[in-house]
């Protein structure tokens, strides 16, 4: 599973960062200052005043505010360093066929799908393959390389649709302006999910990670047998006929052969009917197929199985009242 390439020394809203700046004339050591990010992805500093620097790396910011501190004249030549004293975390919740479903609180810089479901404790026994991924209405932009996403689009920052080619330096900032839209939704097939990218992966302050659960595996069997059920198809193995018929504790009729088997196929208004006979079955004949889910089994009354009914029930009345006190 593809994870996010967001660098852990990005920078990020809500990081707490100590700028530390040295100008060589200080009495009692450079000077430092804790300051958390803001939403705007800027550091308001003393003297200097606000910085840019979301979606940069400390190196980066630095430099950053080294240019701005010059630019600004309020230092001549000042060496600047930025370290993240305290990351920025996101709330994720992960819900469904996991083994721990719950709140989690997960690096920025590491939010993603597989960092969730690795939280979580994995999959679930029951679990499908099929993961939706909730975002709340206006989630926190995707970091590196300066692009939004809108809609899976990426934007540019002057909000029109570009590629990489089109994200200039300037544009890391546009990252952590809110984008106004719907909440977003994505399905994930974890069987294809070494083509996704990491970004459609990434995961957001107030995301939901939905994990689905199979539907149950199961065929029915009716008519003559001795408890008719819905039978468990075990999880990785195939059911045959024979199997169904035993798990139904047997016929109710020493002579029942006649089996319809009932089918849904995906695509067709009609259901299948497949014909078996349990002597063919039995003697390791085509007839003791395998199963799918959902299938109905039905062991068929017949002439014979009528007469021999009818045989037992006159033997066993006539026995009875023959018998004295009865």
């Amino acid at each position: 599973m593809a994870t996010t390439a967001v660098r852990s020394d990005t920078l990020h809203p809500g990081d707490v960062v100590q700028v530390s700046v040295a100008t060589g004339i200080e009495v009692r050591g450079a000077l430092e200052w804790d300051v958390r990010v803001a939403d705007s992805g800027e550091l308001n500093l003393p003297i200097i005043g606000p910085v840019p620097v979301g979606g940069l790396t400390t190196t980066e910011a630095a430099e950053r505010i080294t240019q701005e501190a010059i630019g600004r004249g309020k230092y001549v030549a000042p060496k600047i360093t930025v370290v993240i004293e305290k990351p920025r975390t996101y709330q994720v919740r992960v819900v469904g066929a996991v083994n721990e479903p719950d709140t989690y609180e997960l690096p920025a810089a590491r939010s993603d799908l597989l960092m969730a479901l690795t939280r979580a404790r994995g999959l679930a026994d029951d679990a499908a393959m099929t993961v939706e991924i909730r975002h709340p209405d206006s989630p926190e932009l995707a970091l590196g390389g300066g692009a939004e996403f809108a809609g899976g689009e990426m934007l540019a920052g002057d909000g029109t649709l570009g590629g990489e080619e089109s994200l200039g330096g300037d544009v890391a900032q546009a990252s952590f302006r809110r984008a106004a839209g719907r909440s977003r939704r994505v399905r994930v097939d974890l069987n294809e999910v070494g083509e996704m990218s990491a970004e459609e992966l990434r995961l957001y302050d107030g995301s939901v990670v939905m994990v689905s659960r199979r539907s149950p595996r199961r065929v029915n069997v009716l008519g003559l047998v001795r408890e008719p059920s819905a039978v468990e198809m075990p999880d990785g193995e195939d059911l045959y006929l024979l199997d169904a018929i035993a798990a139904a504790k047997g016929t109710t009729n020493g002579v029942a052969n006649q089996v319809r088997i009932t089918r849904r196929v995906e695509g067709e208004p009609e259901p299948v009917i497949i014909e078996a006979t349990l002597r063919d079955a039995r003697r390791g004949g085509p007839s003791n197929i395998r199963l799918a889910p959902g299938d109905v089994v039905t062991v068929e009354q017949t002439p014979l199985t009528v007469a021999v009914d009818t045989i037992t029930t006159f033997f066993r009345v006539g026995f009875s009242a023959a018998l004295p006190g009865l």
